[in-house]
């Protein structure tokens, strides 16, 4: 497990979509990541008793791609709905605000409940993504977009399951080699050579670290 402090760097997941439509542009080492918020799709959320300070730790890297341990302040709780197919909505899992340290995400679960962790300090088990703008508009987080730097690329690919819902489900078959460039169309999966694009998909990651603001000490 690598302990970080909060002005270090987390692998993170930029879904490709958001380079072919330009919302954000191919990125390398060495750009920046303005006005950005990060998901915390999380696997479980725990209480944290004690002292435990706010922090994030890489806790898993294999198969199922980057997870960390995230420890921070909960926010306020809210639902996550999917359309049932009948015009009505079922909730499946919680959604919420979590700061730790100077780094602020918006976790999500799927598949069970955290109504009772507003105000508490928490440890979640997850992994991160950049949010699109449009998720950012809908949920009103102005305040949890941070600028990052981007320190190095990576192209995960990924052979899809039954249950794909999204991209990082999946088991990751070609993990990425630091130095990999982004290329807005050429690496679709459905022209790569070696696979098609309903069996396999593919992940940017971009290890990210965030840009505080002149005068600000960690």
């Amino acid at each position: 497990m690598v302990s970080l402090r909060d002005d270090e760097l987390m692998w993170t997941y930029l879904p490709q979509w958001l380079i072919q439509d330009g919302q954000v542009d191919e990125l390398a080492a060495g750009s920046s990541l303005l006005a950005t918020a990060v998901a915390a799709s999380c696997r479980e959320v725990m209480p944290v008793g004690g002292s435990r300070s706010a922090g994030v730790v890489r806790a898993e890297l294999g198969a199922d791609g980057y997870w960390y341990d995230v420890t921070g302040m909960a926010g306020a709780v809210g639902d996550v709905l999917t359309d049932r197919g009948d015009g009505r909505s079922v909730r499946v899992g919680s959604e919420f605000l979590l700061t730790s340290g100077a780094l602020r995400f918006t976790a999500r679960t799927t598949d069970f409940f955290v109504d009772e962790v507003v105000g508490s300090m928490v440890t979640a088990r997850c992994s991160l993504e950049v949010v699109a703008d449009y998720e950012g508009d809908a949920f009103d987080l102005l305040g949890f977009r941070q600028d990052w730097s981007v320190e190095s690329v990576q192209i995960e690919r990924r052979v899809l399951n039954k249950h794909m819902i999204k991209g990082l489900n999946g088991r990751v078959v070609a993990g990425g080699r630091a130095g990999d460039r982004m290329r807005k169309w050429a690496d679709d999966p459905a022209v790569a050579p070696e696979s098609t694009a309903a069996e396999t998909t593919m992940r940017y990651v971009v290890d990210l670290r965030l840009l505080r603001p002149k005068g600000q000490q960690p």
